[in-house]
């Protein structure tokens, strides 16, 4: 493999992402309606702070801040160009919770507005990019690497330089799926390999949920499935995603999130020091919000912000 994920991943994050501003709780919706191309998402930043840390400046903080407002995914990663335009951005909200200690808040609304198509934009570059890692490994190779991930994944410090770099939810979603990967056997490794070449659809909308399919023989995909660790591995994640649940499928293993009548809820808090004598300057910075006001006139939190895009949402 010419240059590992995590490197690439590593890349990408010095490139794009905030490094002076720790945001202490971040929080995910995502609507995917029946009978509709569209889906829809919602997320909040609580708690967002200058990070304590040798490197962070007021300065730099200021700037990362304004950054939050530019049209991307800021819950993983800014959303590549060709997904862009199967999106439509809503303005970076601020305001403030005055029942946090940490005070300074975000929200910002974002519709998919061809489910079917950003999938599919999806899929093509992670085959590429897939293709391109494993072009001169067999399956054997391709098996070793995971499980190298998988290793790597699992030290104290990978979290934390994800979370350095802003990319802690995404480090926790890839850290999951490559969990799962790493059970795969040679002979399912082969279907992942070759599901490269074929165009593969791996991420897909239902209605209702999100499926992520990883290609398996159908006696590797049950074992997985029946594996008392896939429990345990289900209730590591729950911490971070609901509903979630492992189900095999004709093409293997299908990580299905999300079930009838529900919103799917993503959540990730991060527990790095910040610099409390920085606050109001940077809340002075991002305009000193106000608190927001639900249609009855009370206070909003980002809970109760996040219950009314639900209940608008689905009816």
């Amino acid at each position: 493999m010419n240059v590992s994920l995590r490197t690439g991943v590593a890349l990408l994050a010095a490139v794009l992402l905030v490094g002076c501003v720790v945001i202490e709780k971040k929080s995910l919706v995502v609507i995917v309606p029946p009978n509709s191309k569209e889906a829809y998402v919602y997320y909040t930043f609580e708690g967002i702070s200058v990070l304590d840390s040798g490197k962070s400046t007021l300065d730099r903080a200021k700037t990362d801040v304004d950054s939050l407002k530019k049209g991307q995914l800021n819950f993983f990663v800014p959303v590549a160009p060709p997904l862009k335009k199967y999106c439509r951005f809503e303005n970076l909200r601020y305001f403030s919770d005055p029942d946090r200690p940490r005070s300074l808040c975000a929200d910002r609304r974002m519709t998919i507005l061809d489910r079917d198509k950003f999938a599919a934009e999806l899929n093509k570059n992670l085959n590429e990019f897939l293709a391109q890692q494993w072009m001169q490994l067999d399956a054997q190779g391709i098996r070793d690497e995971i499980v190298s991930m998988q290793v790597k994944s699992r030290q104290p410090e990978a979290l934390q330089s994800a979370k350095e770099f802003g990319m802690g939810p995404f480090f926790k979603a890839i850290s999951g799926t490559v969990e799962l990967a790493s059970l795969l056997d040679l002979e399912s490794v082969k279907k992942l390999q070759e599901a490269t070449k074929n165009e593969f659809g791996w991420l897909r909308f239902e209605e209702e949920s999100v499926r992520l399919v990883l290609p398996a023989t159908p006696e590797c995909a049950q074992r997985i499935v029946d594996d008392p660790q896939s429990q345990v591995w289900l209730k590591e994640m729950r911490t971070f995603v609901e509903p979630i649940e492992l189900q095999k499928c004709d093409e293997g293993l299908a990580i299905v999130i999300g079930k009838q009548g529900s919103a799917i809820q993503l959540v990730f808090s991060d527990d790095r020091a910040h610099r409390a004598t920085d606050e109001k300057e940077l809340a002075r910075h991002a305009g000193s919000p106000p608190p927001v006001r639900l249609p009855d006139g009370t206070q909003a939190n980002a809970q109760k912000l996040i219950e009314q895009f639900i209940a608008e949402k689905i009816k």
